[in-house]
């Protein structure tokens, strides 16, 4: 590690997401104006600690000019009838979270790498697709957190974690959920509240948060990524998903 004071990334990898609105007006043929409101969030997403991360909030305005001397046709394309209906998303997930170690010496830099412990865990999704663009539903995770109710400690100068029974990692939530949907992508907001878990000392808050992306391939597969978090800005690991759906 080059740069031990740097808290906010800590590590080689980071994530990167930008969200928004904007709306934006053809003035004539040449200019087009826009005005937008922006959030972004760049971080490691808890690969490595410390990971404080940074977030910004951003008013946007643009004024764009067209250089193509032929103007811009519109042509309205006709878009059969939406019913909307029912669908079953069964996905799975894995990730990885840091621990540091809070001993002596932990300026060593084995110390200062910490460990990393596995996460993977199932969500249960039932969706209704109102229209072309948005879904709403409510899920369920059943997921296993390998660095909850874990204690980092040192052994022989390498680092290794106590014994922990299997049920002490697992967790149980609830979650609403929406999706923007673009063609084969979606945009997926996921708030979540946890159902069960053993209770621990620094256990993160009841109440998360998660958002990411997916698309979708072979008509009914999906695979995506997603960022969970608490307090709306701090990471607590990425879930690598892959999914199928089935249509009610």
């Amino acid at each position: 590690m080059t740069n031990p004071y740097n808290v906010a990334i800590s590590a080689e990898e980071s994530v990167y997401i930008d969200a928004g609105v904007s709306l934006k007006y053809q003035l004539n043929n040449r200019f087009t104006f826009g005005l937008g409101y922006g959030f972004t969030h760049f971080s490691n997403g808890k690969l490595k600690m410390p990971n404080k991360g940074l977030n910004t909030q951003a008013a946007r305005a643009s004024l764009s000019y067209t250089l193509n001397d032929d103007p811009v046709q519109f042509k309205k394309q006709v878009v059969p009838p939406f019913h909307d209906h029912f669908e079953w998303l069964i996905s799975f997930y894995s990730g990885m979270e840091n621990v540091l170690y809070t001993g002596p010496d932990t300026a060593a830099d084995p110390m200062m790498r910490g460990v990393n412990f596995p996460i993977f865990g199932m969500n249960n999704t039932i969706n209704r697709q109102l229209d072309y663009k948005s879904k709403i539903g409510v899920g369920v995770t059943v997921g296993y957190n390998g660095s909850q109710s874990t204690t980092v400690v040192e052994e022989d100068g390498n680092l290794d974690e106590l014994d922990v029974p299997f049920p002490r990692h697992i967790t149980v939530s609830i979650y609403p959920s929406y999706e923007l949907v673009v063609n084969r992508f979606s945009l997926v907001i996921q708030p979540g509240f946890y159902l069960y878990r053993k209770k621990t000392t620094d256990m993160t808050p009841e109440f998360y948060q998660r958002i990411g992306v997916k698309y979708h391939f072979m008509k009914d597969y999906f695979f995506g990524v997603n960022l969970r978090a608490n307090k709306f800005y701090k990471s607590e690991f990425i879930e690598w998903t892959i999914g199928h759906r089935i249509s009610l």
